[in-house]
C-alpha cells in the first residue's frame, strides 16, 4: 500500500520536480568545469564544424557581456530538461499508456547519471540527449501513423541530431535500417516518404557538410588521422573496457536495471512495432559503439543514445520485486548525486572518502581512458568536481599575482586549451587565446592572429607544462612566478606565469 501511494502520479511530479530544482541550484554553486568553457568560447563565433545546436544556444543565452555567468551558459542544458519531459510524456501518451507508468519512466530517465550530468552542464551531449528524445517520439509517429509529416519531423530531428554530434550518425542509420528492414510493419511506408526523411536529414545537416568541405575538418583529422587518446589494446581487452565503460556512465545498478529490462522483452515473443523499434535502435547503436571500441579511439560516453530507447522499455516491463528495488536505489543514487554537487568542497571530500566514493572515483579512468596520462588533467571524478568548485578563486588568484606584478603585455595566453577559455570567463577579458593547440584554430589560436605580430604576452602554463612547442612563437621567454594553489587536503593546482616578448604567428596544418 506505501509503495503504491509513493508512485502515484501526484508523488511521481514532485519527484520530477525536486530532480529538475536541484540541477538549477548547482548552477548558482558550482563554477564551470572545462568543456563549459570550451564551448562557451567558441559560441563567442559559432561554425556548424561540431555542435552547432550547442553553439548557437550558447550564443543566444550569453549575447548580453553584463549577463554572462555559470547560470547563462549552463541554461540551455538546464532547459533541455522540460524538452526531454515533454518528449517523454507525449511518447507515453502517444503509444497509450497511463499517467503513472508514463512518470515512472519519466523518472527512470531522469535518475539515469549521464542524463542527470547532461541536462545540468552544457557540451554537445545536452543537444544530443534532447534531440535523442524528439527522435525516438517521432520515430514512433512514423512507425504508428506513418504520415508524410510526420516522416518529415522525424528526419528534422534526426538532422538536429546529427548537427548536435557526429555521433548522431549512428542512431540515424539505426532508424534507416530499422525502417527498410521492417518496412511490411509501418503503416503506409512508401519510398516517397522515406525519400522526404532523407531529404529532411540533408538539409539539416548540409551546414555542416558544407563547412568541412570548405575548411580543414580539424575534428575529423584529429580522430582519424592522427593516434591522439587511443588505447592500444587487444579486442578482447577493447570489448572488457568498452563494458567497464558503460557502466561507468551508468553506474552499475542502473546498467544492470537497463539490461534486465532489454534482456525481459527480447524474451518476449510478440512484440509491437514500437517495441521492436526501441530494442532495434538501442540494441544496433550499442553494436555499432561495441566495434568502435576496438580502434581504441572510443570515449565511454559516445553510445549513450542507446539507453534512451532502451530505458522507455522500462514502461512495458512488468514491476517485479528485482524491478522495483532497482528502480528505487537509481533514483536514490541519483538524488544523492544531486545533492554532492550541491554541496561545498569540503563536504564533498570528507563524503567521498569511503568506499562508495573511492569506487565512483574509480570509474573516472573507465569514462575516460588515458585521460589521466596528463597530470593537468583529472584524476577522478572527486578531482574534477572540486576544480569546478574552486576555478573561478583560482583564477581571480592568478589575475592579482599578474596585477602585482606590473608586467606589460598585449594579450593573455595558455598553452593548455582547458585553461585558455577557463581565463578568459573569469578573467573577463576578450584578449586570451590558445597557443600550440590547432585543433583551435578556428576559435582562438593565437598562431593564426596576424593582428598579434609583435605583440607582448603573458603565457600561463601548468608547472609541469612543456613549453618548447610554444618557445619559437616567441623572441624571448622568460619565467616570471610559480603559483601553487590548494583545492582541498591533497589536492593542488600549481601553474607558471611568464613573459613573453615579440609574438610570432605562423598557419600550419592542425594534424601536424
Amino acid at each position: 500500500m506505501m509503495l503504491k501511494k509513493l508512485t502515484e502520479p501526484g508523488v511521481l511530479k514532485i519527484l520530477l520536480g525536486i530532480i529538475i530544482a536541484l540541477k538549477f541550484m548547482i548552477s548558482f554553486n558550482t563554477g564551470l568545469f572545462e568543456d563549459e568553457a570550451i564551448y562557451w568560447n567558441w559560441s563567442q563565433n559559432p561554425d556548424p564544424s561540431y555542435s552547432f545546436t550547442t553553439l548557437s544556444a550558447l550564443n543566444l543565452f550569453t549575447a548580453f557581456p553584463g549577463y554572462v555567468n555559470e547560470f547563462t551558459v549552463r541554461l540551455p542544458a538546464l532547459l533541455t530538461n522540460f524538452v526531454i519531459l515533454f518528449f517523454l510524456l507525449r511518447t507515453g501518451k502517444f503509444l497509450g499508456f497511463s499517467e503513472r507508468k508514463i512518470l515512472l519512466t519519466a523518472v527512470l530517465i531522469f535518475s539515469i547519471p549521464f542524463v542527470t550530468i547532461y541536462s545540468s552542464f552544457i557540451s554537445p551531449d545536452s543537444m544530443i540527449l534532447m534531440f535523442t528524445l524528439s527522435s525516438v517520439f517521432f520515430s514512433i509517429k512514423v512507425i504508428k501513423k506513418g504520415n508524410t509529416e510526420d516522416w518529415i519531423l522525424c528526419g528534422v530531428s534526426f538532422g538536429l541530431l546529427i548537427l548536435s554530434k557526429y555521433t548522431g550518425v549512428v542512431f540515424a542509420a539505426a532508424f534507416a535500417v530499422f525502417v527498410i528492414y521492417f518496412r511490411k510493419d509501418l503503416k503506409g511506408f512508401s519510398v516517397f516518404k522515406l525519400s522526404a526523411f532523407l531529404i529532411s536529414v540533408f538539409i539539416l545537416v548540409s551546414p555542416l557538410l558544407y563547412w568541412n568541405l570548405i575548411n580543414e575538418p580539424v575534428w575529423l583529422n584529429y580522430y582519424f588521422k592522427t593516434g591522439a587518446d587511443k588505447i592500444d589494446s587487444g579486442y578482447a581487452e577493447s570489448i572488457y573496457r568498452f563494458i567497464l565503460s558503460q557502466t561507468a556512465i551508468l553506474l552499475p545498478v542502473t546498467f544492470i536495471l537497463i539490461i534486465y529490462i532489454t534482456f525481459n522483452r527480447l524474451r518476449k515473443k510478440e512484440k509491437t512495432p514500437e517495441e521492436k523499434f526501441l530494442l532495434f535502435s538501442g540494441i544496433f547503436i550499442l553494436f555499432c559503439f561495441a566495434l568502435l571500441s576496438l580502434s581504441g579511439k572510443l570515449k565511454g560516453n559516445w553510445p549513450f543514445m542507446a539507453y534512451i530507447p532502451l530505458a522507455f522499455l522500462y514502461i512495458y516491463t512488468k514491476k517485479t520485486v528485482t524491478v522495483r528495488i532497482l528502480f528505487a536505489i537509481t533514483f536514490a543514487v541519483n538524488i544523492f548525486l544531486l545533492s554532492l554537487l550541491n554541496m561545498s568542497s569540503d563536504s564533498i571530500s570528507s563524503i567521498a572518502d569511503n568506499k562508495f566514493g573511492n569506487y565512483i572515483n574509480s570509474t573516472y579512468h573507465d569514462y575516460w581512458p588515458g585521460y589521466a596520462g596528463n597530470s593537468a588533467n583529472d584524476k577522478n571524478w572527486e578531482e574534477r568536481i572540486l576544480k569546478m568548485k574552486n576555478w573561478q578563486s583560482s583564477i581571480l588568484k592568478l589575475n592579482d599575482e599578474i596585477i602585482t606584478s606590473d608586467l606589460r603585455y598585449d594579450f593573455l595566453a595558455s598553452d593548455n586549451f582547458i585553461l585558455s577559455p577557463l581565463l578568459k570567463f573569469y578573467m573577463k577579458k576578450d584578449n586570451v587565446y590558445l597557443l600550440g593547440d590547432l585543433r583551435f584554430r578556428y576559435i582562438n589560436s593565437a598562431e593564426v592572429n596576424s593582428e598579434l605580430t609583435g605583440k607582448d604576452a603573458i603565457l600561463i602554463s601548468y608547472n609541469d607544462s612543456d613549453t618548447g612547442p610554444v618557445e619559437n612563437r616567441f623572441e624571448e621567454i622568460k619565467e616570471v612566478k610559480k603559483i601553487r594553489f590548494r583545492i582541498s587536503e591533497d589536492l593542488y593546482q600549481e601553474f607558471t606565469i611568464n613573459q613573453c616578448r615579440n609574438f610570432k604567428p605562423g598557419i600550419v596544418s592542425a594534424d601536424e
